[in-house]
C-alpha cells in the first residue's frame, strides 16, 4: 500500500520518469536547448530501417520551439531561436545515435541520448524510437 501511494505522489508531482517518455527532451540549464527525433523501426527484406515521423526543438525547460514532420535530410529547421538547425544526416539503418546537425556555428555529429520501445497495437506492433540532444543555443 505505502508503495502504491509513493509511486501516485511521485507522478502526481512529476518526478516520475519513464523510458517511454513520448517527448525526446530532457529540461537543462540556460542556454542550452534540445533537438529531438521520433520515429519508428521496421523490418525490411534486409536489414532494420528507421523511419523519423518528426524533429523538434526545445528549449532548456522542453518547450517546443519548432519542428517538421517527415524529416529527410539534409533540411534547414526554422523555430523560435535566432538561427536555422541544419540537419544533415539521421540514420536509415544500423548506427541508431549517427545523426548530424549544426547550429550557429556548433557541428554535433553522433552522441544522441536514444530509446526504444514495442508498442502493441491489437494486430500489429510497432518498435517506437525517440532520440535527443542537447546543445548550446
Amino acid at each position: 500500500m505505502r508503495l502504491a501511494s509513493l509511486t501516485t505522489i511521485l507522478v502526481a508531482s512529476g518526478l516520475g520518469v519513464s523510458a517511454r517518455d513520448d517527448v525526446p527532451c530532457s529540461a537543462t540549464g540556460g542556454g542550452t536547448c534540445n533537438l529531438g527525433f521520433k520515429g519508428y523501426l521496421r523490418k525490411g527484406s534486409q536489414a532494420w530501417t528507421y523511419y523519423w515521423t518528426s524533429v523538434h526543438v526545445y528549449d532548456n525547460t522542453c518547450r517546443q520551439l519548432g519542428g517538421l514532420q517527415s524529416p529527410h535530410p539534409p533540411l534547414s529547421l526554422t523555430s523560435q531561436l535566432p538561427w536555422t538547425v541544419e540537419i544533415k544526416k539521421t540514420p536509415y539503418s544500423g548506427g541508431l545515435g549517427d545523426f548530424e546537425f549544426h547550429y550557429a556555428g556548433q557541428k554535433v555529429v553522433g552522441g544522441f541520448h536514444c530509446w526504444e520501445w514495442e508498442e502493441n497495437y491489437g494486430s500489429y506492433s510497432e518498435t517506437l524510437v525517440r532520440c535527443k540532444h542537447a546543445f548550446n543555443c
